[in-house]
């Protein structure tokens, strides 16, 4: 009866503070950013790819004050593009799974130029 008690009080802890008793830790990591070239338009897009364990079904990419999205981890990798090649945008994703807001990863791609080419 005493370990009966002391489970309850653990799981009421856990329960307390949002965790499960049950829950695994979710893990994120090795995440690959690829630019594309410029295209016409002064605009590129970027393959986003990483690996994850004990994740839920979907997660969110945000960055630049911007939400790209959610989508499924079966999907993977992910294609954002229309993105402008100004020269000015520090361009940053940031990966969240959508059941753990704690578990995350975020990189940095930096600024992007797409200049013209100039043809004679």
């Amino acid at each position: 009866m005493r370990f009966k008690n002391l489970f309850i009080s653990f799981s009421i802890l856990f329960l307390s503070i949002g965790l499960s008793p049950n829950l695994k830790a979710c893990e994120l990591f090795d995440l690959v950013i690829t630019k594309t070239i410029c295209n016409a338009e002064k605009k590129f897009a970027v393959k986003i790819n990483f690996g994850y364990r004990d994740a839920g079904e979907f997660f969110t990419i945000t960055g630049n004050g911007k939400n790209y999205g959610t989508f499924a981890y079966a999907n993977l990798p992910i294609i954002i593009d229309g993105l402008p090649g100004d020269c000015t945008t520090i361009y940053e994703f940031v990966i969240t799974d959508v059941n753990n807001q704690s578990c995350h990863i975020g990189k940095e791609l930096g600024k992007v130029c797409c200049e013209s080419n100039c043809e004679l």
